[in-house]
């Protein structure tokens, strides 16, 4: 069993990882917040990445913070991130029917859900984050960080923001917890309900936008692929680090 400063969590990124279906392909990412350099491992599989722990690790230990991201298949996706929640915000997750696929404290009483909101790819990656958004505001969490473009955190690492050391010098691990490990129980619903909005006027979109293509070339009206290697290629990290413009014109009432 390995060990970072003494505890054994690390392993708890493969059980994270292994909640997606299989082929599921991911970037990880390490990030130097003191000196700002990226290291990037592209392509990653479940058995790539079993590979390359120590690395990460080894990484992690010389002052890197690692974070993940979903390479999005063709077909759409499923799955949603709340960002900066808390632990009351996650219970009312639970109670309210949108239970979380897994969710990971990444500091004290900070969390990130990731929360499977169908069986069923949603194609428009707009509708994704409008829904996500929505979430987002009523639990709490990080509007801004609730683009599904967004890197999240990887269990069993240390977060190593500055804020979060404690005076004998140690970082939080981020700590996994698995959730129901499945599709929540409210998620089709509250697609059907967003979906009937869209049709009935109530809700409206900007025109569909390729997952893949970041938003300094659409303005540009240029497009590029969908795979992970284009991401990459045309700056993915800028990517990630853009604020849509607001997806919610005339909300409407989602109560039951």
């Amino acid at each position: 069993m390995a060990k970072l400063n003494g505890k054994k969590f690390v392993e708890k990124s493969i059980e994270q990882l292994k909640l997606y279906p299989f082929g599921t392909k991911f970037i990880i990412k390490a990030k130097n917040f003191e000196t700002g350099e990226v290291k990037i491992l592209k392509d990653q599989t479940i058995k790539t990445y079993s590979k390359s722990l120590s690395y990460l690790k080894y990484l992690n230990v010389a002052g890197y913070n690692i974070f993940l991201f979903l390479c999005r298949q063709t077909g759409g996706a499923t799955d949603i991130l709340l960002d900066d929640i808390t632990n009351q915000g996650v219970k009312r997750l639970y109670n309210d029917g949108f239970e979380p696929l897994y969710y990971l404290e990444t500091s004290p009483d900070n969390f990130q859900a990731i929360i499977k909101l169908s069986d069923s790819p949603v194609d428009n990656m707009d509708i994704l984050t409008f829904i996500s958004r929505q979430l987002a505001e009523t639990y709490d969490a990080d509007i801004n960080s609730s683009d599904i473009r967004h890197f999240f955190r990887i269990a069993g690492f240390v977060n190593r923001k500055l804020k979060y050391r404690n005076e004998k010098g140690l970082y939080p691990f981020v700590e996994f917890f698995v959730g129901i490990g499945k599709t929540c129980k409210k998620g089709q619903e509250y697609i059907d309900k967003i979906l009937a909005g869209i049709d009935a006027g109530f809700i409206e979109l900007p025109p569909e936008r390729n997952i893949a293509t970041p938003p300094a070339l659409l303005q540009a009206g240029k497009k590029m692929g969908n795979t992970c290697t284009n991401i990459l290629k045309k700056s993915m990290i800028a990517a990630t680090q853009a604020i849509y413009p607001p997806l919610i014109l005339k909300p409407p009432n989602m109560q039951s």
